[in-house]
């Protein structure tokens, strides 16, 4: 990946992270593009050069619970404290990555 390519997956994941912040501190009522540029450190163009739209920022927050959601799925099956493990283990490698 080249530096620029680089530099454009720092940005989306500066304001994928600002999003959730936001969304965390807000709800999802006070994430305006003003906002999350100002907190993402990037020019309020930039959000909308990079995803397109609101929209596709607020999914970008969501994945981390598509993700959480799948994980979970291979200890449907297992007893309770596999599960409960699994569910521990699951969350502390997201939290971690976030």
């Amino acid at each position: 990946m080249g530096r620029r390519e680089e530099a454009k997956s720092e940005r989306r994941e500066r304001i994928v992270r600002a999003a959730r912040e936001l969304i965390r501190e807000t709800g999802d009522a006070g994430l305006s593009m003003r906002a999350l540029a100002q907190r993402a450190g990037v020019s309020l163009t930039t959000p909308y050069n990079l995803f397109g739209s609101k929209r596709a920022i607020v999914l970008g927050a969501l994945q981390d619970n598509k993700v959480f959601a799948e994980g979970l799925e291979k200890y449907r099956s297992g007893g309770v404290l596999e599960r409960i493990f699994g569910v521990l283990s699951v969350a502390s490698k997201i939290y971690v990555s976030d």
